[in-house]
């Protein structure tokens, strides 16, 4: 028999933006409070079909999406448009909460600098705020946009944490970030889960894959993928049986495909577009080891995909990442991603199939000791209780 449902409504509202990611987490943040509240709202723009919805939820799609921001010729109106459409998907949100605020008690705001006029709407009717830390914040743009567009993230970030009731962080260890450290007071533990757990597991074995190293995300400098596709040169010298397969798209798509081209390494660099996330699971299967190199992240959810598959992780020990990697136990950590060096390492880890079979088993009773529904639902109830009453 299911447990009662303790609270009343929630509203999860994702940003439209170009990053597929968001609907991921939307997805996830849906089906916790599915199994909390008694009416789960979504609201949100261009929700891709493919987002399988496991519970009834209210969905309200404004039809719109926040593309990159543009460099180049004509920043200037570029900028002024993407401000517009911005200010106008945020009225477009609002009106939707407007509209279905007897549904909703608590609205949760994730992924983004944005949602001033939202929250502060929300605000406004009474309802309780949740705010999520995680996303495209001051990191993301100083990276894409430089220092002034870096400072003005920062000021919407700490506008619609003022607001909010709560501030959810992936891991303990970004508490200590000087962005999130005036609002300690709000902070809660709202690391999510791995969903899909019958589509993301090991289909092949590790002894079975090819020398295959793997990149999954969005090409943009925060990522770091540049600093994969600047070691492949020394890499195929040190393992010339290498294979590198680059997953993902983003501003800096053609400067890399160039810069491969330049190189003249054959069939042995492969990159692929966006890919559904059902055809994901197949991809990391054929992965010994997975790259994430980022500048700045939270809890990456391909790390957590990626230890379901039984690929190993190679990550650069930012943001949450030492939660899931202990160094040489459930992964390995980066500390130094210069060209010369993530070669040598990466040629050091990729014919070591002892070491990766027992990193990638170490990997698995992490993912299900700690990143489970179950445990996001006891996060997550807390999370209410403290904040409704109940």
């Amino acid at each position: 028999m299911e447990e009662p449902k303790r609270f009343t409504g929630v509203a999860v509202v994702a940003f439209p933006l170009a990053a597929k990611s968001i609907y991921v987490i939307a997805r996830k943040l849906v089906e916790i409070f599915c199994h909390l509240a008694e009416k789960t709202v979504l609201i949100s723009g261009n929700i891709p079909q493919s987002l399988d919805l496991s519970c009834a939820t209210s969905v309200h799609d404004v039809g719109k999406t926040l593309m990159d921001l543009t460099r180049g010729r004509g920043l200037f109106r570029n900028a002024v448009k993407w401000a517009a459409r911005n200010a106008w998907i945020q009225v477009l949100l609002s009106a939707r909460l407007i509209r279905t605020r007897k549904d909703y008690q608590t609205a949760v705001f994730f992924l983004g600098t944005q949602y001033q006029l939202p929250i502060l709407v929300s605000k406004l009717m009474g309802k309780k705020i949740i705010c999520g830390s995680a996303g495209l914040g001051g990191d993301f743009a100083r990276y894409n946009y430089g220092r002034l567009a870096a400072f003005v993230a920062l000021v919407l970030v700490n506008f619609n944490y003022w607001l909010s009731d709560v501030i959810l962080i992936e891991s303990w260890l970004l508490a200590s970030d000087k962005t999130l450290g005036r609002w300690e007071r709000k902070l809660k533990l709202g690391t999510l889960y791995l969903a899909d757990p019958q589509l993301f597991r090991r289909t092949t074995e590790v002894s079975q894959r090819e020398p295959t190293i793997g990149f999954v995300g969005r090409f943009s400098p925060e990522k770091g993928v540049a600093k994969v596709v600047d070691a492949i040169p020394n890499l195929l010298q040190l393992a010339p049986s290498a294979k590198i397969h680059l997953i993902g798209s983003g501003p800096l798509l053609e400067r890399l495909r160039q810069r491969i081209a330049e190189m003249d390494v054959g069939c042995a660099v492969a990159i692929t577009g966006w890919v559904d996330h059902q055809e994901l699971p197949d991809l990391l299967n054929q992965m010994r080891i997975l790259v994430v190199p980022s500048e700045s992240e939270g809890i990456p959810n391909v790390i957590l995909e990626a230890f379901a598959c039984g690929t190993a992780v190679a990550a650069t020990p930012v943001g949450g990442i030492p939660d899931l990697i202990e160094d040489g136990k459930t992964g390995f950590l980066i500390a130094d991603s210069t060209p010369g060096e993530l070669a040598r390492k990466l040629a050091e880890w990729l014919p070591d199939l002892p070491a990766l079979e027992q990193i990638t088993s170490r990997a698995r009773v992490r993912l299900e000791e700690n990143y489970r529904l179950a445990s996001a639902l006891q996060r997550y109830g807390r999370i209410l209780a403290e904040l409704t009453g109940i």
